[in-house]
């Protein structure tokens, strides 16, 4: 029998509505057609899975590449592999991989020649980060490894915009004081029960869970309606209140929605917010968004966000070009194509019919249709 988890519980962690967040961020940058890596493993999975199920249901958003469950440490060819197919039909990644695997995917990105400003990579951290993954974001050892890239890495990293939960802000264990309640509660006891434990980094979001099942319980029995399931999930409908984990919202699909804080590399090196995506409801529920921006964000090319520039999300003639008259091209293609060195032009031997052939021969469509801006990649994939 299919479990249909969606309508049946009401859900105070933000991961299952995690999905708001794309929409969010490619309407604010207009942004509609995207790509995506995602990585094995629950968290991931889960996050991936609801991208897909959110593009499904808005017909202006085109998942056009979807490598999902791949390899949580992959080899470098299969990176580039993936990146090399990516180039031809998207603009915008998002990777939704281990952030051990982010520089990895980044450095190979700069070295195919895609972190110029005309690809945007964005990294969407599955989990709540805590107070020591925030310091790291914050600081330069996020992109730095002293491998002997860090130069190729900071220049990558600034076609990267990260993606967090904004609980991370207000995350704080405080060891002593949840000993003390510990001790307190078990007071009389404590020689039976298991020793101290340090809190798991979801437990304040049981706490809110508990929490909002009260109020929806009052709800219930203030409506004169009884405690069941089907009544519970009608009363968590809608209810609003501050929780350890920040301000709680829930929607008229009993599922909470959550805040986002976009990162982008400031001119220290250092990655800083730039963006607050705060999601809120008006009392009949409907559900509107606040941006809040804070910092502006530099792209690729170094251009910003201030100055009105955004990666565009499908080059100017189009990936085939379509959106140009036939038999035309682009001035930027002509030039690059005219430019190529002597030993990059040299004869190639069709695949098909092992005759010759020249690249200068190709018409301008053909050779729109296999343009990337990195000439080896161009020659290795593609022998002409």
């Amino acid at each position: 029998m299919a479990f249909n988890f969606n309508k049946k519980y009401p859900r105070a962690t933000p991961d299952q509505t995690h999905r708001n967040l794309l929409i969010a961020v490619c309407g604010r940058f207009k942004w509609k057609r995207v790509a995506m890596v995602s990585s094995s493993g629950p968290m991931t999975t889960a996050v991936s899975d609801f991208f897909k199920e959110l593009l499904r249901e808005e017909s202006d958003f085109y998942l056009v590449r979807h490598f999902s469950n791949v390899s949580r440490i992959s080899s470098d060819a299969a990176i580039v592999r993936r990146l090399a197919l990516i180039s031809e039909e998207a603009r915008i990644v998002f990777l939704v991989i281990p952030e051990t695997e982010v520089r990895r995917y980044l450095l190979h990105a700069f070295d195919m020649g895609m972190t110029t400003g005309e690809y945007q990579f964005l990294y969407v951290q599955p989990y709540i980060s805590d107070d020591d993954e925030v310091d790291r974001i914050r600081s330069q050892q996020f992109w730095k490894r002293d491998d002997g890239r860090d130069d190729d890495a900071k220049t990558a990293y600034r076609s990267l915009i990260v993606l967090t939960y904004s609980f991370i802000l207000r995350w704080n264990i405080n060891s002593k004081e949840t000993a003390a309640i510990t001790d307190d509660v078990f007071s009389g006891y404590r020689n039976e029960m298991p020793p101290y434990a340090e809190p798991d980094r979801y437990s304040r979001f049981l706490h809110d869970a508990f929490y909002l099942y009260s109020l929806a319980y009052n709800r219930s029995h203030t409506s004169n309606l009884t405690s069941s399931g089907e009544d519970i999930f009608r009363m968590v409908s809608n209810i609003r209140f501050t929780g350890l984990t920040g301000d709680v919202h829930m929607n008229n699909n009993a599922d909470r929605l959550p805040s986002f804080l976009l990162w982008d590399m400031g001119p220290d090196m250092s990655f800083r917010i730039v963006i607050r995506v705060k999601y809120d409801v008006l009392p009949n529920g409907t559900v509107f968004i606040n941006f809040t921006t804070s910092n502006n964000i530099f792209w690729g090319n170094g251009q910003s966000w201030f100055d009105g520039y955004v990666p565009a999300d499908v080059p100017a003639c189009g990936f085939n070009n379509e959106k140009c008259p036939p038999g035309n091209i682009s001035r930027h293609l002509r030039d690059l194509f005219w430019e190529l060195p002597r030993r990059q032009a040299r004869p190639r031997r069709n695949v098909m019919t092992s005759r010759p052939q020249h690249p200068s021969r190709h018409s301008h469509l053909r050779f729109a249709e296999h343009y990337n801006p990195w000439w080896n990649r161009y020659e290795t994939l593609y022998n002409y």
